[in-house]
């Protein structure tokens, strides 16, 4: 799913260059809505086989993850959960494999920002495009020293909790985004 990947991040990059803020908060609405009604409502047994797909079913998901985590400006760690777990795959094998897709979207997706808000006007002083070097420079440190804080939580309470505390974030950032068009 690397290149499909990819190829969605490069597509969300441009589609982003040429999108008002109210489309691409309306796609983060959407988005976490229906994460949001899985994490609730998705039961554990839930699968819909018990084998992940192979292509042209892997290369469509693969381009779909690259291009919303894009617009949603997220790692698509999330997506690639979901998928795995939906068919068969344990959570800790699923959530580990989802975090190597993190530089596939990050990387090219921070290059695509900077290329469609190059010349922009109006943008944060230090900006190259749409990336924020000042918040770069304070969420990159800040992010990796907080991770094993997160870990630990993360493992000291049940899957359920986890998975009801994330949905519950997503819903307050929803409302925000949804209270902003």
């Amino acid at each position: 799913m690397a290149l499909p990947v990819i190829a969605g991040v490069c597509l969300g990059a441009v589609l982003a260059r040429y999108s008002n803020d109210a489309v691409l908060k309306a796609i983060w609405v959407v988005a976490a809505t229906l994460m949001v009604v899985r994490l609730y409502f998705g039961r554990r047994g839930w699968q819909l086989g018990d084998t992940i797909p192979g292509n042209p079913f892997r290369m469509l998901y693969g381009g779909f993850v690259g291009l919303v985590s894009t617009l949603m400006s997220i790692g698509g760690g999330v997506f690639v959960t979901t998928m795995m777990t939906l068919y068969g795959r344990p959570i800790h094998n699923a959530v580990a494999t989802s975090s190597g897709f993190g530089p596939l979207i990050a990387v090219p997706g921070t290059l695509g920002f900077v290329w469609a808000g190059w010349q922009v006007a109006g943008l944060p002083p230090g900006s190259l495009g749409y990336v924020s070097v000042l918040g770069a420079l304070l969420i990159i440190p800040t992010s990796v020293l907080a991770a094993p804080l997160g870990v630990r939580i993360a493992h000291g309470i049940s899957r359920r909790k986890l998975e009801l505390a994330f949905a519950a974030f997503l819903v307050l950032v929803s409302l925000r985004f949804l209270l902003s068009l």
